[in-house]
């Protein structure tokens, strides 16, 4: 079955906050890094870093359900 909204929403609930937020701000929000990291007062590098640690996850787990 094709993957709906409600499986990434369940998937982006499961990750800890701290890689939620900039995600969240970065994609849905429209927000650069730069301004991601100011709102959340961490480095841009470490903005990159949970956004890249935060798809890996979400790809993950969104593989293991459908694979389900």
């Amino acid at each position: 079955q094709p993957m709906g909204q409600g499986q990434l929403h369940d998937a982006l609930l499961a990750l800890p906050e701290k890689l939620r937020m900039p995600l969240v701000l970065y994609y849905m929000e429209g927000y650069s890094v730069s301004e991601t990291a100011q709102l959340l007062r961490i480095p841009a590098g470490t903005v990159k870093s949970r956004l890249n640690k935060a798809r890996k996850i979400l790809r993950e787990t969104l593989q293991e359900r459908e694979e389900q």
